[in-house]
């Protein structure tokens, strides 16, 4: 199941030989179809579109910006850091294939600015907000693992133990976090920090 077989069906019937069909909402379609724009440089296209982004991400909402080509999505990649529009790239380049699946499962959080070509994030969903999980590791990387040294001794916990190595690598959850707390506290240290 795919919301954008339908535009697509001459192409399933000639490749694959299935028809497509079309499963109503279940809910009007509220979207609305703007006109199409044309420039008569591309040069005033990509500045459209960097003004678009610049004003979306004052309003605090997440864009996701497809192109079509690597060196365009480099493009604006360059005009958005001319304005200090903090930003995301996502391209066939090596440098930003590691990062796919963190991108991806960030492009939905407030003021998230992602630029992709066509051939990043297939079948990836993107969560309005953010990832949970993502977002968790990222606060006890910023927030917790800094605090503990190399020397943090070892913790037992149900059978299992764990060392500083291995914390960045445990599931999280309730039990998780009270291990790093735990941890913290047999290192001596204890750190108050706000995380918003």
């Amino acid at each position: 199941m795919t919301g954008t077989a339908k535009t697509e069906e001459k192409e399933f019937l000639k490749m694959f030989k299935m028809p497509v069909i079309e499963v109503p909402t279940n809910l009007p379609n509220i979207r609305v179809d703007l006109p199409i724009q044309a420039f008569a440089t591309l040069r005033g296209k990509w500045q459209y579109v960097r003004e678009e982004v610049e004003y979306m991400f004052q309003l605090g909402r997440p864009v996701l910006v497809g192109t079509t080509s690597v060196e365009s999505s480099e493009y604006l990649s360059d005009l958005l850091k001319s304005r200090n529009i903090p930003h995301n790239v996502l391209n066939a380049r090596p440098k930003y294939a590691a990062r796919e699946a963190e991108i991806i499962a960030q492009a939905g959080r407030k003021h998230a600015i992602t630029i992709s070509t066509n051939m990043a994030g297939r079948g990836t969903d993107i969560i309005l907000g953010g990832n949970p999980k993502m977002l968790a590791k990222e606060i006890v990387e910023d927030n917790v693992l800094p605090f503990l040294s190399h020397d943090t001794p070892d913790v037992e916990t149900e059978g299992e133990s764990t060392s500083h190595k291995g914390l960045s690598k445990i599931k999280l959850g309730p039990s998780s976090l009270a291990l790093l707390a735990k941890a913290a506290i047999m290192e001596g240290e204890i750190h108050y920090y706000g995380v918003n």
